[in-house]
């Protein structure tokens, strides 16, 4: 039924825009965690959104929806912190909280956690950080989890 919408709204002969559209819904993207809940909402919330969008219903991990959303959460952390009164220790906890996501254990000492972001993806975010606001972000280097994904 998109289909032929598209095909009837566009004068496109491949129907470029209809496939698109069916693609990006069948991937599920308009399901996508927003970037200021993935950088304000409380951990125990966000983590499960991201888990839910970065893993398939197979339990595959998909390094194209990791991607979208950490360049969402990127941008959006370079908006938050040009704004008046925002605070460095908001978007470093959540990079924390994105670093120790894979070693996450229970009250039990089961390990719950798993990958969200790449090695590269957390690389990435606090590299362009990091030379976008060097005043700002000169404590990152002070915490070690952080240091290691830089160094």
């Amino acid at each position: 039924m998109i289909m032929n919408i598209a095909k009837g709204c566009f004068a496109d002969k491949d129907n470029i825009i209809g496939h698109l559209f069916t693609t990006f819904i069948a991937n599920k993207l308009d399901k996508l965690v927003s970037p200021e809940d993935m950088l304000m909402k409380p951990w125990t919330t966000v983590k499960t959104q991201i888990k839910n969008c970065v893993y398939d219903s197979n339990g595959n991990y998909r390094p194209d929806v990791a991607s979208v959303l950490h360049t969402r959460l990127l941008n959006y952390s370079l908006y938050y912190f040009e704004q008046k009164g925002a605070k460095t220790e908001v978007v470093q906890d959540r990079l924390l909280e994105l670093i120790d996501a894979p070693d996450e254990v229970n009250a039990k000492g089961e390990k719950i956690g798993c990958m969200l972001f790449s090695e590269d993806f957390l690389f990435d975010i606090i590299r362009t950080l990091m030379k976008k606001f060097p005043t700002r972000t000169n404590k990152f280097m002070l915490n070690k989890k952080i240091r290691s994904k830089v160094m």
